[in-house]
């Protein structure tokens, strides 16, 4: 964008762009015409006059009423000088700091964020990705944000207890060297997500939460995690990829969609004393628990998914679940056209699994896929359902499924056994597993 008069004509700072405004830093000419270049057009613009530099520095309506985009510790500094009088900036729009996004690529590197310390609400989306300071000092005084997205960032702390009300979602990613986080203005979430922080071990904040929408949590260096005031997660509780973690605590938690833990090998104590409703699927894999003691409380739940625990040897702890809930036979694969098996009871994989001890009170399920149970020999307990699905239909289902690479997706229709029972124990073929039910008392 270039401002003109007769006898200069100069380049202005771009500091952001959306479909209606282009917003730029005012160069030192007073009066002229505007003009932009796209694609080596010229389209001529109207002509300003400035008339008082004292102007110049109070500018700051701009950054009121639109997304703030900031590529360059120039754009940053830039911004800082012209909203430097405004104690308490709010951004009624966007906030997104990413120095990838415009070449040249990281525009020389941003070393600070401190001027943007008088940030006080975003009513959209802040976003901080691939920025390598170690702090963002305007984090630990924002009171609102529609939602909090940092990604490959350098920050060792993070502090949002300024936080007066939930954002929609915060969204930590990849942050190599942040090792604590503070929320304590915060009793709830809508959406918390953290993944791959490889120094975060204290994950003691989470102790506060009452309530969420749902939590993610994955490739985390903790060895323990407490949910000591948490009563409920409407979509669910997902931990997954913590090598180190040892024990989870969640004494009084009632209630939650899905309960998602996978891939933490050395987990082998979990407390939950107040469960008993899961409206999606109870979901344990790769886990080193021997019983599922700690769900003594659970009566209903969406389905149950048990696959790869290496020390599971039996299923006590299950005796209260009666119902399985899921309407569907499988779960939809939205990024390819294999759906994931999910519904219904799927045990697999668990080589000291012994007996089905646990799920004998179960009278609901649409399909049960029990198979690659080395161990497995007592079927007996679960004799009443398998039977039933033994003589059952083929389940008809349809998802809809998407390609990754080019985003087709269409809705397929398949079908799927009611019932899947071998390589369990000694029992080859399904109907070695059926036989062996024939026999129980």
């Amino acid at each position: 964008m270039l401002f003109e008069n007769s006898i200069t004509a100069t380049t202005a700072t771009v500091l952001s762009v959306t479909p209606t405004a282009i917003t730029v830093m005012v160069p030192g000419v007073n009066a002229g015409n505007i003009s932009v270049r796209v694609n080596n057009q010229v389209l001529s613009g109207p002509a300003y006059t400035i008339t008082s530099a004292a102007n110049i520095a109070n500018f700051t309506a701009p950054y009121v009423t639109g997304n703030v985009e900031l590529y360059s510790q120039q754009m940053i500094d830039t911004f800082a000088e012209l909203n430097k009088n405004n104690p308490q900036l709010h951004i009624n729009g966007s906030l997104n700091i990413n120095p990838l996004i415009v070449p040249p690529l990281s525009a020389g590197g941003i070393t600070s964020l401190a001027g943007l310390s008088n940030i006080n609400s975003v009513s959209g989306a802040v976003s901080i990705s691939y920025v390598p300071v170690t702090e963002a000092p305007f984090l630990s005084t924002l009171k609102t944000a529609g939602s909090i997205s940092l990604n490959g960032n350098g920050f060792n702390t993070l502090n949002f207890d300024n936080l007066t009300a939930a954002p929609t979602s915060i969204s930590i990613m990849s942050l190599k060297e942040l090792n604590s986080i503070s929320l304590n203005g915060l009793s709830s979430v809508n959406t918390l997500s953290i993944i791959n922080c490889a120094k975060l071990a204290d994950l003691s904040f989470l102790s506060k939460l009452t309530a969420a929408g749902s939590i993610s949590l994955q490739q985390l260096p903790a060895t323990a995690l407490g949910f000591d005031n948490l009563t409920a997660v409407t979509s669910g509780l997902s931990i997954s990829q913590l090598n180190n973690l040892q024990s989870v605590n969640c004494p009084q938690l009632k209630s939650a969609g899905i309960l998602s833990l996978s891939g933490c090998s050395q987990l082998s104590n979990i407390s939950l004393g107040a469960l008993t409703t899961l409206t999606g699927r109870l979901s344990l894999s790769g886990l080193a628990l021997a019983n599922l003691d700690a769900f003594r409380t659970l009566q209903t739940a969406g389905s149950l998914y048990l696959n790869a625990n290496g020390n599971l040897s039996n299923l006590t702890g299950l005796e209260r679940l009666t119902t399985l809930t899921a309407p569907t036979a499988v779960s939809a694969g939205i990024t390819s056209f294999v759906p994931s098996r999910a519904n219904g009871i799927v045990v697999t994989g668990n080589p000291k699994l012994t007996s089905l001890n646990g799920l004998q009170n179960i009278r609901s399920a649409l399909i049960a896929y029990i198979t690659g149970n080395a161990t497995l020999t007592d079927l007996c307990p679960l004799k009443a359902r398998l039977s039933v699905l033994s003589n059952a239909p083929a389940i008809t289902y349809t998802y809809t499924s998407q390609l990754p690479l080019n985003s087709i997706s269409r809705t397929i229709t398949a079908k799927v056994a009611a019932l899947t029972l071998s390589s369990n124990g000694t029992y080859a073929t399904q109907q070695d597993n059926l036989d062996a039910l024939d026999k129980c008392k």
